[in-house]
């Protein structure tokens, strides 16, 4: 008898911990689209309204990504965000070393000045994106991070 009580009481306890999660925090996936194609290779930012601490990821070449809150922890703090997507990288990595920056795709209506939002809540979350590629794009120097044109040159090359 005591031995299946003891059994019961793991079941039962089997059975409730996976919800027993960090209700603050929520997971979150989506897709990133651009005109209506995979967004690949673009940062995704999500900031609290309330000025904690930011989620990240990147795109794949599908534009699908997974929010990360930390190295060992997924996901984002629940409530608002605002939402942050961006292509640039100051620096791309290659079998011969650094090779030169990845320029920006995006208007800045979704990173500089983003209009994004996403609500996070407790639980899972699939959070998509359709972006449109009118508007200006914020061009970033790839060593300071700011901006080192007006907008009008040519990054073709």
């Amino acid at each position: 008898m005591i031995r299946a009580v003891a059994f019961m009481n793991i079941v039962v306890l089997t059975l409730l911990l996976p919800g027993c999660g960090d209700a603050t925090m929520g997971e979150v996936s989506g897709t990133v689209t651009m005109d209506g194609k995979p967004l690949g290779n673009a940062g995704v930012t999500f900031q609290p309204q309330d000025g904690n601490r930011m989620s990240q990821a990147m795109t794949d070449t599908n534009g699908n990504y997974t929010l990360q809150f930390s190295s060992q922890t997924t996901g984002a703090k629940v409530g608002e965000h605002k939402v942050s997507i961006s292509t640039f990288q100051p620096v791309t990595y290659t079998n011969d070393g650094y090779g030169p920056p990845t320029p920006e795709i995006v208007p800045m209506k979704y990173n500089k000045a983003t209009t994004l939002t996403a609500k996070v809540e407790s639980g899972s979350n699939t959070i998509d994106f359709e972006l449109d590629s009118q508007g200006e794009i914020y061009q970033q120097s790839a060593l300071t991070g700011d901006s080192g044109s007006d907008g009008d040159e040519d990054y073709g090359g």
